[in-house]
């Protein structure tokens, strides 16, 4: 797992920031949404490998509303 949580929304822009990236071994990523996607309420994002995601995920019935 990588703890993204502040800078990892950054990287892409750094110069000579490490390379994070599903080449190396990790198998997930989680950036924090409302640190700097501008979110206005608590928020995480988590990216992981295939493989991993039937041990995490969770079916949610929504409501038919508009």
């Amino acid at each position: 797992h990588c703890d993204g949580a502040l800078f990892a929304m950054m990287m892409p822009f750094v110069d000579h920031a490490p390379l994070v990236n599903f080449e190396k071994p990790i198998d997930s990523i989680a950036v924090s949404g409302h640190k700097m996607l501008g979110c206005p309420m608590p928020c995480g994002v988590t990216i992981s490998r295939k493989e991993h995601v039937k041990n995490v995920e969770e079916r949610i019935d929504y409501l038919n509303s508009v």
